[in-house]
């Protein structure tokens, strides 16, 4: 059924804004505002300044104990949003 996915997708988002909207938890990005362009939806999210851990680690060796520090803070971060409830697909880099 064309469009269908499409109002199913932008119905997800639209949850997703809303829940994100409530989130408060150190280390997660913001979300600041829903926006449609046509037919297009997106999430507008804070900025942070930094790189992604997977352009943080590519291409270079890194000291395990700074490794180890990151991995902890991640692993932190993913325990408090558990703690609340949220629970996620998957974590992109």
């Amino acid at each position: 059924m064309p469009g269908f996915e499409d109002k199913k997708a932008e119905r997800l988002l639209k949850n997703e804004f809303r829940i994100l909207q409530e989130l408060k938890v150190e280390g997660i990005r913001r979300v600041l505002e829903y926006q449609k362009f046509g037919k297009t939806s997106t999430l507008q999210l804070e900025y942070l300044e930094g790189q992604s851990f997977s352009r943080w680690t590519a291409g270079h060796s890194f000291d395990l104990n700074v490794f180890l520090i990151q991995a902890r803070e991640a692993a932190s971060i993913l325990r408090r949003l558990h703690w609340i409830g949220y629970l996620h697909r998957n974590i992109s880099g």
